[in-house]
């Protein structure tokens, strides 16, 4: 079972490279030339050093360069244009903080994302962990100033300049709107869209901030092989049989409103149990014998990527640590009136899965070793593999 997990894990992290999802759209070259194409969607948080393309369904996979595009669309996901932008590069690091409030700015030619489309237009270009907005009106594209920067006093100034533009240049006559507002994707998308639509103009939206997350609930029930032995001393080893166990849980999981949901945050309580006696290999006492009767209330939490195969169907990989709290304590030796206690301890978990149709689910895990005592003379290993059938309520 361990050596299949494995393998079917290795052919599913190769697949994630290999996996493409690619939509219709176009980009128009710096010479002008508008390339009708398949782009690979990625849900990019910022702009890409390159883009993936095709040409037709099933063509070679080529590349472009963002700094070899003008404008670059996948309709209704992402609209990259270039323009050249007042920019101000400060730094974030108070170690590197400027310490003059005005920004510097200077000309740049830059590939940015569009965030809100509309009569006013809001755009983003991201370094690092900066970024900086700008806006466009029909007369020209100017930048929305903020800036950190180093006071005299030692504390970090801010510059909210940008408050001071929203108000003069972007206000609403019907309703005013609030500039106070943080330099914040969220809180522009708010302020652009109240804008457009008291001019009376529609908003399109392309925007990662503004997409949600979503919570999925599963019940689940697990069958699978359990063990444990003492492997640590060779004149007091023990070694319980693997035994099918059952496990009942439920799932909560989180997927992230980024790169196509294809990642996800989860807690997983569950019960299980495990009971078996054996003969034990203990040379100064062959007659002894063990028994076990394990229960615990086990609590991984993990990261999971999904991988879309089309609509109904995708694959899944997930990682991540266990809890484990004990709820019997004894490994028994019979014979003796002393007994191990059993204090657990956490371990890690890998498993691939199969979803259908966002409801069905079915998953091979494997939780690795965890030591359920740590006296020198008497110790124990507990490990467990899995096949775990699960249901979304939500």
């Amino acid at each position: 079972m361990k050596k299949f997990l494995a393998i079917a894990i290795l052919l599913a992290t190769q697949s994630i490279f290999s996996q493409a999802h690619f939509e219709k759209g176009y980009f128009i070259s710096r010479d002008g030339n508008k390339t009708a194409c398949l782009i690979k969607n990625e849900d990019w948080m910022s702009v890409p050093s390159e883009f993936k393309y095709r040409l037709s369904e099933g063509s070679e996979v080529k590349r472009i360069s963002q700094s070899q595009v003008n404008t670059l669309e996948i309709p209704t996901k992402f609209l990259f244009e270039r323009h050249t932008v007042d920019i101000d590069r400060y730094s974030t690091k108070a170690s590197d903080l400027s310490e003059v409030r005005v920004s510097n700015f200077k000309k740049e030619s830059l590939l940015l994302k569009v965030i809100v489309d509309g009569k006013a237009r809001l755009l983003r270009y991201s370094t690092g962990d900066v970024n900086h907005f700008f806006y466009m009106l029909d007369d020209g594209i100017y930048p929305l100033e903020y800036k950190m920067f180093a006071m005299k006093n030692g504390t970090i100034g801010k510059n909210f300049n940008y408050q001071k533009t929203l108000r003069e240049e972007l206000a609403c006559q019907k309703q005013p709107l609030d500039s106070k507002i943080r330099y914040k994707e969220s809180d522009l998308v708010t302020y652009f869209t109240n804008y457009n639509a008291c001019h009376d103009s529609n908003s399109e939206l392309y925007s990662n901030e503004v997409r949600k997350g979503k919570f999925n609930i599963r019940g689940k029930i697990s069958i699978g092989t359990s063990d444990a032995d003492n492997p640590y001393r060779q004149e007091r080893r023990f070694d319980f049989e693997k035994k099918v166990s059952y496990k009942f849980g439920f799932e909560v999981e989180y997927v992230f409103p980024f790169n196509n949901n294809k990642w996800s945050l989860f807690i997983e309580p569950t019960y299980q149990s495990y009971s078996a006696k054996t003969e034990g290999l203990n040379l100064a006492n062959p007659n002894l014998f063990y028994s076990i009767d394990y229960s615990s209330i086990q609590i991984p939490v993990g990261l999971r990527h999904y991988m879309y195969l089309n609509d109904n169907n995708k694959v899944f990989l997930n990682a991540g640590v266990i809890f484990d709290m004990a709820l019997s304590d004894e490994i028994v030796f019979e014979n003796r009136v002393d007994a191990l206690k059993i204090e657990a301890s956490s371990s890690f978990f890998i498993g691939i899965g199969y979803e259908f149709k966002g409801k069905y689910s079915i998953e091979i895990r494997h939780n690795a070793s965890s030591r359920l005592s740590q006296f020198a003379l008497y110790s124990a290993n507990f490990t467990s593999t899995t096949i775990k059938l699960g249901y979304n309520f939500l």
